[in-house]
């Protein structure tokens, strides 16, 4: 296998390897080498690893900062600048450029999206191994590579922890450093009190994780006597099987399925708990952080029949098996249009649905410590002094909650940026019902104007050049999908039909050609000339569909919600 067809971490890691080889080789390095080793891991070896694999990650992050970052005491200079040879020729020399810190990932497009949480710089990050989600945190090294860059084979991920990030932000702000952090500091500032559970601001643990497994067994086993199911399925040997699990998933999967088809159980109170004592049996044992989301757990394929409340809210919504988000939605827009909830409410819960995975109703104070900024008293200050009215003071407020329950919130005009105020754009968008959707987005955009050109004018902050970019990719865009949204939709609503997130791929006279990325297929449907007319390739399309033979034009079923394609990267995945 050639370089070309290996995972890019991996070939960065051999290089490093053959730097580090040149490296022995010089004698006036061999006790310059043991000196700086004990000096990054504060001793003889590093104090956390658990096993072999721990031990070679931590020496490989040791050989970074030493080769790539450490001024050497024997060379006066950084030890790749003697040891690479300059050129194309020498492979070592794709090591030379990097950036060690700590990256909180917001979002996926053609690449991984991450945030320098120390330089504030955004980032394009490809070949990351494994899964990360938005709100997760990369901790170590990237490497550039072209306009992108490369994560070390030896970087840690975090999954779900935008707390971390909130309080590395803070600390930074405290101690007014005026350089980066080096990644021997980072080692053990970060990844060595990840590892202990001391970490860095507030505890990374719920306290509530600490209980003893006893209580935590109570607490099951009184959630499955209320439905009859506490002999069926003792807690006991629910949690011996947590611990002999290596993920929850495999245990949390089927018991939720069950209790969702036989019982009214409050699932997620289930969940939660199980997930609980899979930590508890877990960090007990092997020091690790825990689990913040089951990210192998399979959720019941149907879940237990919901009544709608009696005062029109709408009712809970629970996701199903591989929906992709584009899915939830589709599928959330027409049950309730089919079970005539208020319509208004129904698409509020959508809008929501539009929120970070990582937004959480047991986190809504997670940032209540977090420095205010400048963005929330300038917001005060431009509506004194322009008079807003009561609605637009109300709309501002919340753009303001959407950028405080970002993954690491904005809380300084500064730091807005294109996609922030294109997510505000969206959310508003979705959530109201066709016909309204158009005067609520003008107005947002309007307004948003008054409040960017103020900035500009009294404050001297300039944010116009994003405001643009999203005005054009929604804004600019919005008489034509909301036509081509109206022309789309029909038809009955079908249960048997499959609900996705579609891109138009081709448009031929009368009929569209979609690709649902979900099931890897195309799908033809005749829409009518107008509608085409309206379509663009690229188009996004949160639709319902019944396939019909191959090469036959199939039609869609129920609403349609047509968006544009620069709002992929938001609504994807």
């Amino acid at each position: 296998m050639t370089d070309a067809e290996r995972p890019l971490p991996l070939v960065l890691q051999e290089h490093l390897s053959e730097l580090l080889d040149r490296a022995r080789r010089v004698p006036e390095l061999a006790a310059e080498m043991e000196r700086a080793r004990r000096d990054f891991f504060d001793g003889e070896l590093p104090r956390t690893a658990h096993s072999d694999q721990d031990l070679d990650l931590a020496a490989q992050r040791f050989a970074e900062w030493f080769l790539l970052e450490r001024e050497s005491d024997a060379f006066g200079i950084v030890p790749i600048e003697r040891l690479a040879a300059a050129g194309d020729d020498d492979p070592c020399e794709q090591l030379r450029d990097s950036v060690v810190g700590i990256f909180l990932v917001e979002g996926r497009g053609e690449s991984l999206r991450v945030r320098d949480l120390q330089g504030g710089d955004r980032l394009a990050v490809r070949s990351v191994v494994g899964e990360v989600r938005p709100g997760d945190l990369l901790v170590g090294r990237l490497y550039g590579m072209d306009d992108e860059f490369v994560p070390s084979a030896a970087a840690a991920v975090i999954g779900g922890a935008p707390q971390l990030a909130v309080a590395f932000q803070r600390d930074l702000k405290q101690l007014e450093l005026q350089r980066r952090l080096d990644q021997a500091e980072l080692e053990r500032l970060v990844v060595q009190r990840l590892d202990d559970g001391t970490g860095p601001g507030p505890a990374l643990r719920d306290p509530a994780d600490d209980r003893p497994i006893e209580h935590l067994e109570a607490e099951l086993q009184q959630l499955l006597a209320e439905v009859g199911k506490d002999e069926e399925l003792p807690p006991t040997r629910l949690s011996g099987a947590l611990r002999a699990a290596e993920g929850p998933g495999e245990v949390l999967g089927p018991v939720l399925e069950e209790l969702a088809f036989d019982t009214q159980i409050d699932l997620e109170k289930v969940r939660d708990v199980m997930l609980r004592l899979w930590n508890a049996h877990h960090t007990t044992s092997a020091g690790i952080e825990p689990v913040r989301e089951p990210l192998d757990a399979t959720p019941p394929s149907e879940p237990a029949p919901q009544h709608l409340p009696a005062d029109g809210a709408s009712p809970p919504f629970h996701t199903r098996p591989g929906e992709s988000l584009g899915e939830q939605l589709a599928r959330r827009i027409e049950e309730g249009l089919a079970a005539e909830e208020n319509v208004e409410k129904l698409f509020e819960q959508v809008e929501a649905m539009m929120g970070d995975a990582i937004d959480d109703d047991d986190e809504d104070d997670r940032f209540e410590d977090l420095a205010d900024g400048n963005l929330d008293p300038l917001v005060r200050e431009f509506a004194w002094e322009t008079g807003l009215s009561a609605d637009d003071e109300s709309r501002m407020q919340s753009f303001l909650s959407q950028l405080r329950e970002l993954p690491v919130p904005r809380v300084d005009a500064e730091s807005i940026e294109a996609d922030d105020i294109l997510r505000w754009f969206l959310h508003v968008w979705l959530s109201h019902a066709p016909g309204a959707r158009q005067p609520q987005l003008q107005a947002v955009d309007s307004l948003l104007g008054s409040f960017v050109r103020w900035l500009a004018e009294t404050q001297e902050i300039t944010v116009g050049d994003d405001l643009a970019i999203a005005r054009q990719a929604l804004v600019s865009q919005a008489e034509r999908i909301d036509r081509a949204s109206g022309q789309l939709s029909g038809g009955a609503v079908d249960p048997a039909a499959q609900r996705g997130l579609l891109k138009v791929i081709d448009l031929i006279e009368d009929v569209l050609v979609a690709a649902d990325a979900a099931r890897s297929t195309e799908i033809e449907v005749r829409a009518g000339v107008d509608a085409v007319r309206d379509l663009e390739r690229g188009d996004l399309l949160i639709a319902a569909y019944r396939p019909g033979e191959t090469g036959t034009p199939v039609g869609f079923h129920g609403p349609v919600v047509v968006l544009p394609k620069d709002v992929e990267h938001l609504v994807s995945g």
